[in-house]
C-alpha cells in the first residue's frame, strides 16, 4: 500500500517564538512511523528547526503566501497531507487545497480562529468542541485534549516514569526574548539571595553569556536553544520550571516538575486556565504584571513539594487515526 506524504507549514524563530516549531517536530515524530514527512520553512524558520534538532526532509522555497495555495511547493500532489500551524492560514486557503484533492489538518490554539479543515487539533486539557464558538466552522475530526498532546522526544516517555527530586530552577521563556522577563526573574532571585543551582536557557549564546557575567552571585548555567533532550535532562535536574504558559508547561508536566507559569502571549490565555486545574502549578497570569513578591511567593509555595507532584497525564497519540495511514482520500 502506498505511504502518505505529510508536509507541515509553519514557522518559528528568534523574533516570534517557537512554539509552533516544537508542536509540528513533535507531530513530525508520529507522523514518520507511517509516511514520509517534509517541513516547509522559511529561511530564518529552517535555521531555528536545524538548531532544535530537526531530522525530517526540509524544504525552503522562495517564498510563502496564504493568498494561493499554489505558492506553498510545487512537490504537492493529490493524496498529500498539508498540516499547518499558522496564525496566517484562512479558509480559501484550506479550500483551494481541498479540492486539489489534498488533506488539511490545522494545529491551533485559539478556538475563536478556528477554521473548517479536514481535521482540527488542538492539545489544550479537557478541550470539547463545546469550547468552541457556535459559528465555529466544523471539521470532519476533531483532535482535541490530552490524548493528542504534541511533545517532541523524549517528553511522551517521561509521562510514566517519574524523576528523583531535582534541586533549583529550570529557567527559559522560549525563543524569544519575552520582553525581559528572563532577565526579570534572575533579578529577582539576584535580590533574595537565592543559593541553589539556576539553569537557564536564552534565545542564543550572545545573551546566555550575558546573563551569566551580569548575575555572579547565582548559580547560573546559562545555555542557547536546546535540543529537546537537552531540555529534559535540565528540566529532571530540578525542583522547579519557570516557564510561559506554552507547550513549554506541557513539557514541564510531562517531565514531571513542579510548575511556575504564566501569560507572555495572548494565544497562551486557555492554557493557562486550564494548568490550574494539575498538582504542583502556580499560575501567575499575565508575567507583565507579576511583581517580585508574587514570584517569589509563588516561589516559596512550591517549596512544600518534597517529591515531584503527580502528574494526570495519559500517554498521547494511543489511538492513532486510521484516516492518517493512507493518501488523503478526498470521499473520506
Amino acid at each position: 500500500m502506498q505511504k502518505p506524504r505529510f508536509f507541515l507549514r509553519t514557522d518559528g524563530n528568534a523574533h516570534i517564538g517557537l512554539g509552533h516549531l516544537a508542536r509540528c517536530m513533535a507531530l513530525a515524530d508520529r507522523l514518520g512511523t507511517y509516511g514520509q514527512v517534509h517541513f516547509l520553512l522559511s529561511a530564518s524558520s529552517a535555521e531555528a528547526a536545524l538548531k532544535l534538532g530537526l531530522s525530517q526532509q526540509l524544504l525552503v522555497p522562495e517564498a510563502f503566501s496564504f493568498d494561493s495555495a499554489r505558492s506553498l511547493v510545487p512537490q504537492l500532489s493529490p493524496g498529500d497531507w498539508v498540516i499547518i500551524d499558522h496564525y496566517g492560514l484562512n479558509q480559501p486557503y484550506l479550500d483551494a487545497l481541498k479540492a486539489a484533492d489534498m488533506g488539511t489538518i490545522q494545529i491551533n490554539d485559539l478556538p475563536d480562529q478556528a477554521l473548517a479543515p479536514f481535521a482540527l487539533l488542538n492539545h489544550c486539557p479537557n478541550l470539547t468542541p463545546k469550547d468552541f464558538p457556535a459559528e465555529t466552522p466544523k471539521p470532519k475530526h476533531w483532535l482535541l485534549g490530552l490524548e493528542w498532546l504534541l511533545l517532541r522526544s523524549p517528553f511522551p516517555s517521561l509521562i510514566a516514569n517519574p524523576p528523583e527530586f531535582g534541586e533549583g530552577l529550570f529557567l527559559c521563556f522560549g525563543g524569544t526574548a519575552s520582553g525581559g522577563q528572563l532577565q526579570k526573574c534572575l533579578q529577582w532571585l539576584h535580590e533574595s539571595e537565592y543559593a541553589k543551582p539556576v539553569r537557564v536557557i536564552c534565545p542564543n549564546p550572545a545573551e546566555a553569556a550575558f546573563v551569566a557575567k551580569r548575575f555572579p552571585n547565582l548559580k547560573i548555567a546559562a545555555f542557547a536553544q536546546q535540543t529537546a533532550h537537552a531540555m529534559a535532562s535540565l528540566m529532571r535536574a530540578s525542583a522547579v520550571a519557570i516557564v510561559p504558559s506554552s507547550t513549554l508547561a506541557l513539557e514541564a508536566l510531562a517531565a514531571g516538575v513542579p510548575l511556575l507559569t504564566g501569560i507572555t502571549a495572548q494565544n497562551q490565555s486557555l492554557l493557562a486556565q486550564r494548568l490550574q486545574d494539575f498538582p504542583g502549578v502556580q499560575q501567575l497570569g499575565s508575567w507583565e504584571k507579576v511583581s517580585a513578591q508574587d514570584f517569589l511567593g509563588a516561589l516559596a509555595r512550591l517549596d512544600h513539594w518534597s517529591s515531584p507532584p503527580p502528574r494526570p497525564l495519559p500517554k498521547p497519540w494511543q489511538a492513532f487515526p486510521n484516516w492518517l495511514k493512507i493518501p488523503y482520500e478526498p470521499t473520506a
